[in-house]
């Protein structure tokens, strides 16, 4: 850089710190780099290219600037949805019969109540039982 850019830069480098630092808790050195990368950055003068530009040779792309991936295959994504509409219903349809199905069995099923010293008939069913003895 000659005497004259450098002047040029650190006009334009001063500017932008004064801008950002807060003169009371003097943090100016906190906002050194982000001035520096905003400089670096920049949109060029119609007579002389970014400094970005001179190292990379291509204009900077910022993140906020990075185009998104369209998506373009939409039929795969749709098979998707269908498939999982068709899950969430067939799941929806099981547990609705589920519920239908303890409702019926809880109506038929008898409720006893036993009390302390109740005499009671123990059923076993014999072909269950082990044959050695």
């Amino acid at each position: 850089m000659t005497n004259g850019q450098t002047e040029r830069f650190n006009a334009t480098f001063s500017l932008a710190l004064a801008e950002l630092w807060d003169e009371e808790a003097n943090n100016w050195n906190d906002f050194v780099p982000t001035c520096v990368y905003a400089y670096n950055t920049g949109e060029p003068t119609p007579t002389s290219p970014s400094p970005f530009q001179l190292m990379f040779g291509r204009r900077s792309r910022l993140t906020i600037e990075t185009k998104q991936p369209k998506i373009t295959q939409t039929e795969p994504l749709l098979q998707i949805y269908s498939e999982i509409k068709k899950m969430f219903s067939e799941t929806y349809k099981s547990k609705y019969h589920n519920q239908l199905t303890k409702k019926r069995y809880d109506q038929n099923k008898s409720n006893p109540k036993y009390s302390i010293d109740q005499l009671m008939v123990i059923v076993t069913d014999v072909s269950k039982q082990d044959s050695n003895p």
